[in-house]
């Protein structure tokens, strides 16, 4: 299946056919169609080792997700002109400064 269908709407794309015509009738998230646009690129997000390792303690094997994602980098590189790629981060203080009381919470170690 192509990751994209410029044939069908987001809704006949990604939802189980029963909710399908209640997207439709409520617009969600929209029914039509808008295509790649003119100037692509790719957004790789929360890839960092500290979720995709196993051996991390908030980590889990995410092998196969990293190995589609850098299929998908290196024929980005391979294009011309070269399709931008940007990462999204998070970064934290060296003391853990920044980490919140919830996050504690949810990531005992």
């Amino acid at each position: 299946m192509p990751l994209y269908d410029p044939e069908k709407t987001w809704a006949e794309q990604n939802l189980p056919p029963e909710y399908q015509e209640l997207a439709k009738k409520k617009h969600l998230p929209f029914p039509g169609r808008v295509g790649f646009g003119e100037r692509p690129a790719i957004l790789v997000i929360d890839m960092a080792k500290a979720w995709t390792d196993p051996s991390s303690p908030m980590g889990t094997d995410m092998t196969e997700c990293v190995t589609n994602i850098r299929k998908i980098l290196d024929v980005a590189r391979m294009t011309k002109p070269k399709i931008p790629i940007y990462f999204s981060i998070m970064e934290y203080d060296p003391n853990l400064k920044g980490i919140t009381e919830v996050h504690n919470r949810k990531r005992p170690t």
